[in-house]
């Protein structure tokens, strides 16, 4: 009983330390997350996420080295932008005036499938002698030929389109095989998933690897200002940008030429990327960026990762996908099921609870809030319900999007932790208890044999028959006045000796026998041996002997006998019982 309680005790306490160990390892990465400072609303959950995301993979991109050929397109880009300077411009420039999902106004290029343009209305600045007449409420587009600075802004990424579109789907640094599984290579894709040019004025040109811009019609509000992200004015202040367009481009690793940005949750639903930037602040030219998002490859993907830290915590995870049209119901179903009938059935309750949310963002006019940021889906206390974005495409007019949805409470968690530290400790302490009880039982019992002798001795002091008492190591323990006779010693000299020590020589392989038969437990017949007395002479005896329990736990058996002059003429047997201990 005693062993069963000390394993439970052990097994308990291994388990909450693997659980609690896993809690301060969460919580620590949590706090320790270094993030790009994007607006999300959810600070905590989105550093949670962000913790599962490996920390120095921009120290690691620094260092690849960038592929040649991507190097020599980019040269062609600031060529480009070299001829700008000169005083070229694109042939025509067809706008048209879009509103966003909140009916705002967004001036975008005419052609959807060039890329897309992207510069809120709003953003579109009024001469000073423009009058009154001159209103917010004018046509935007006339507004654009009213504002030099837009203007140049628009004809600038316009005319740099071409170059900037052949850079898509190119390998920015050297495909180099690598057995790391901690390469940087082993978790980003090489290309860019989009690429895209921001100037001052906030006029965004942007092309992605699916080739449809018509998905941030649905994704960008017109209230977004572009050149506060995190990556553009970061890359003026870490010096990437070239000021002279004549200068020939490094041609070294991929820190020399851009700035890095460490993982981010990106804005246009691409889910977690990182970010190079090149600046060009050159006269003649708007102060601009041109950035390249790179994706983390599907293997490698936040997904896994954050599955198995949320699987760690007991929470349940499932890959949702959502097609959101542009009018009507949205279809949210789960990518993928596992685990039992329960695990399944909550599966489908997230997946169900992802349709609802997304539902009701879409008729308030939030869907970009879905695609770019990281959601709590429900409220209340109790468990969190989190989605987030992982990719982002389009399907005709239908948004279709990606998403890891999960929920998890840590409150539950850390309470059957301490249930477990608990019950770890309880058991232990009963473990503890019954041990004691079990000791004292054994000194109490012993304590009553040694009594019980004590009294045995008193009786037998004066009898005529020599009487011992050894302990299991052959020492002499106790003896009576008939027995120091019969060998001429004093009882106080006997006692500590063994009684090996008084056998002739004669008989001392006799008594090794008899010795093996009782530390082997077995029975022991009267038995004749000799003794040497004080005197030196011999001395013929009979020994009946009998096992009495042992003075100590793990001892071998004491032995209780008495010894005889002649050998009893009634057959007299004494049986020897073995210890139970």
């Amino acid at each position: 009983m005693a062993a069963l309680l000390f394993i439970s005790s052990l097994a308990l306490a291994a388990i909450y330390w693997q659980r609690s160990t896993t809690y301060e390892e969460i919580v620590k990465g949590t706090l320790e997350v270094r993030s790009v400072p994007t607006p999300q609303q959810y600070k905590g959950i989105d550093a949670f996420v962000m913790s599962n995301v490996p920390q120095e993979l921009d120290t690691k991109l620094r260092t690849e080295a960038l592929n040649q050929s991507f190097v020599a397109r980019f040269a062609s880009l600031q060529a480009r932008i070299a001829e700008f300077a000169t005083g070229n411009r694109p042939a025509t420039v067809t706008l048209r005036v879009i509103k966003d999902q909140q009916g705002r106004e967004v001036i975008t290029n005419g052609t959807a499938t060039d890329g897309f343009l992207f510069l809120p209305s709003q953003l579109l600045h009024l001469p000073p002698d423009s009058g009154p007449a001159a209103t917010s409420s004018q046509d935007p587009l006339v507004r654009v030929n009213a504002d030099p600075e837009i203007e140049r802004d628009i004809q600038f990424v316009e005319y740099i389109a071409p170059q900037l579109r052949s850079l898509l789907g190119k390998s920015i640094v050297t495909d180099t095989p690598s057995d790391n599984p901690d390469d940087v290579k082993s978790y980003l894709g090489l290309t860019a998933s989009q690429v895209y040019v921001i100037t001052k004025s906030g006029v965004l040109k942007i092309f992605n690897s699916v080739d449809h811009p018509s998905i941030y019609e649905y994704q960008f509000l017109a209230t977004t200002f572009f050149p506060s992200r995190p990556y553009f004015w970061s890359t003026f202040n870490e010096l990437r940008a070239t000021t002279n367009l004549a200068t020939p481009l490094a041609n070294g690793n991929v820190g020399s030429l851009f700035a890095v940005s460490k993982p981010y949750m990106d804005l246009g639903g691409n889910g977690i990327v990182m970010t190079l930037s090149r600046g060009f602040d050159s006269p003649r030219i708007p102060l601009a960026v041109v950035c390249f998002d790179l994706a983390f490859l599907p293997n490698r993907s936040l997904t896994k990762t954050l599955q198995d830290r949320v699987g760690q915590l007991d929470g349940d995870t499932v890959p949702v996908r959502c097609e959101i049209p542009r009018s009507g119901t949205v279809k949210c179903s789960p990518e993928q099921l596992k685990g039992s009938a329960a695990a399944q059935s909550t599966q489908y309750s997230l997946s169900d609870q992802m349709q609802r949310f997304v539902q009701q963002k879409v008729e308030h006019d939030e869907r970009s809030d879905v695609f770019g940021s990281i959601q709590r889906i429900n409220t209340g206390e109790g468990a969190l319900h989190v989605s987030v974005p992982i990719e982002e495409s389009a399907l005709g007019d239908t948004q279709v999007g990606r998403f890891l949805v999960f929920s998890l409470n840590v409150t539950a968690y850390r309470r059957l932790t301490a249930l477990l530290a608990f019950t770890a400790s309880t058991t232990f302490g009963i473990m503890t208890l019954l041990l004691a009880y079990l000791w004292g039982s054994l000194a109490r019992r012993q304590s009553e044999y040694e009594e019980a002798f004590r009294r045995v001795a008193e009786v037998m002091v004066y009898s005529p028959t020599p009487y011992a008492r050894l302990g299991s190591d052959d020492k002499i323990l106790d003896v009576n006045a008939a027995f120091s006779n019969l060998v001429g010693y004093d009882a106080d000299v006997l006692r500590g000796s063994t009684f090996a020590s008084y056998v002739a020589a004669e008989s001392k392989v006799k008594y090794g026998e008899v010795q093996s038969l009782r530390e082997a437990g077995k029975h022991v017949d009267p038995y004749s041996i000799t003794l040497l007395d004080a005197n030196g002479s011999l001395v013929q005896v009979t020994t009946v002997s009998a096992a009495v329990p042992a003075g100590a736990p793990g001892e071998l058996p004491q032995t209780f006998g008495i010894l005889l002059k002649d050998k009893p003429q009634y057959g007299l047997k004494v049986s020897m019982v073995p210890s139970k201990r």
